[in-house]
C-alpha cells in the first residue's frame, strides 16, 4: 500500500477527482471497465478516480442473504487493468481502494487480507453500510420505497427505540466511525460521511436525525474529525446525490438543516487539514463525478 505521505502528494496534486467509484467487478454495471471509466473521466474534466469495489463478508438478517463474500481477486483483477491502461494511455491516475464494511461499535473491519492481497491497493475505505445496533433491513436507508416503508410504518421508531432512540442510534454510528478509523491496520479513508448527514430522495434522514439532533451530530461528527486528524486519515464524503435533472441549488434546499452540518464538517477538515474529498458512489458511467459540483458549492461556502 502507500504511504500517508504518498497519498497526500497525488491527492493534493490532482486537479478533480471523484474519491469513490465501483467496476464491472464488483456491483458496477458491465461497462464499468477501467478503460471506459478513464474515458468517461476524461469527458467531464477528471484527472484522478479512486476505485473502491465492495469487500463485504456474508451477512444475514433471518433468511435474507444482504451481501455475498468477495474475495481479493477483485484487487488483482483491477490491478491488472490499472496497469494496462497505465501502459496504453494513463492520462487518469488510479487509485486502488477496498469499500470494507465496519461490523461493530468497537470498529471491526470485515477485511482479511493476504500480503500479496495487501500489494494490490493503495489504501482502504471503512465505511458503515449497516448499523450495527440495528437490524440488518435498515441498510440502505436511502432506498425511496424502502425509507418510505420503514420510517412511516412506525418501524424505523420501533427499532430505534429498542436501542435507546435515535440520539443512541447516531451516538453509537459516531463512535463506530471514530473505533474503525482509530484501529484501522492501513492508510484509510473513511467512506460514505454525508449518507447519514443529507436528506435522502423522498424527506428522510438515513437515520431519522431531525433539526433537534443537529448539536449531537455536529459533536459527533467533530469526533470523527478528530480520529482523522490523530491518523491522517482520509474523508469520503460521498452521500449526497443530484438526481436526473437536479441543481445543485435545489439539493442544497433539500438538505434543509443538515446544509449547516455539511459546511461544518468541510470547515473543519479544511482547519485541521483533512483531505476530503468528493466521491460519486458510481455504479455506472453517467454516474462518475456526479456530485462534485455540489462539494465544490460546499466548499464555496465555508
Amino acid at each position: 500500500m502507500k504511504t500517508v505521505g504518498q497519498l497526500r502528494e497525488i491527492l493534493e496534486g490532482a486537479h478533480r477527482l471523484d474519491s469513490h467509484v465501483h467496476t464491472h467487478l464488483c456491483d458496477g454495471k458491465p461497462e464499468m471497465t477501467v478503460e471506459s471509466i478513464a474515458a468517461r473521466a476524461r469527458e467531464i474534466g477528471l484527472d484522478t478516480v479512486i476505485l473502491t469495489p465492495h469487500f463485504h463478508k456474508q451477512v444475514r438478517d433471518e433468511s435474507e442473504t444482504l451481501y455475498t463474500d468477495t474475495d481479493e481477486s477483485i484487487f488483482f483483477a483491477l490491478r491488472e487493468e490499472i496497469n494496462h491502461y497505465e501502459k496504453q494511455c494513463g492520462a487518469v491516475r488510479f487509485l486502488l481502494s477496498a469499500e470494507v464494511d465496519i461490523l461493530s461499535e468497537k470498529g471491526d473491519l470485515s477485511l482479511k487480507l493476504s500480503l500479496k492481497g495487501e500489494e494490490q491497493l493503495d489504501l482502504v475505505t471503512p465505511t458503515m453500510n449497516y448499523h450495527p445496533l440495528l437490524p440488518l433491513r435498515f441498510v440502505h436507508l436511502t432506498y425511496g420505497k424502502d425509507v418510505d416503508r420503514l420510517h412511516e410504518s412506525g418501524e424505523y421508531q420501533d427499532a430505534a427505540r429498542a436501542i435507546g432512540g435515535v440520539e443512541r442510534v447516531l451516538e453509537s454510528m459516531y463512535q463506530t466511525q471514530i473505533n474503525a478509523i482509530l484501529h484501522c491496520p492501513y492508510p484509510a479513508m473513511l467512506g460514505h460521511f454525508f449518507a447519514a448527514h443529507s436528506v435522502h430522495p423522498q424527506k428522510y434522514t438515513w437515520f431519522n436525525a431531525k433539526k433537534e439532533h443537529l448539536p449531537l451530530m455536529k459533536e459527533g461528527a467533530m469526533g470523527v474529525i478528530e480520529a482523522c486528524r490523530k491518523t491522517k486519515s482520509m474523508m469520503d464524503l460521498t452521500g449526497v446525490h443530484l438526481q436526473k435533472g437536479e441543481s445543485v441549488a435545489e439539493r442544497w434546499q433539500k438538505n434543509d438543516f443538515l446544509t449547516e452540518l455539511q459546511a461544518t464538517v468541510l470547515s473543519h477538515c479544511k482547519r485541521e487539514k483533512i483531505l476530503a474529498l468528493a466521491g460519486s458512489d458510481a455504479h455506472r458511467l453517467e454516474a462518475i463525478g456526479r456530485s462534485e459540483a455540489y462539494y465544490r458549492f460546499l466548499l464555496n461556502r465555508v
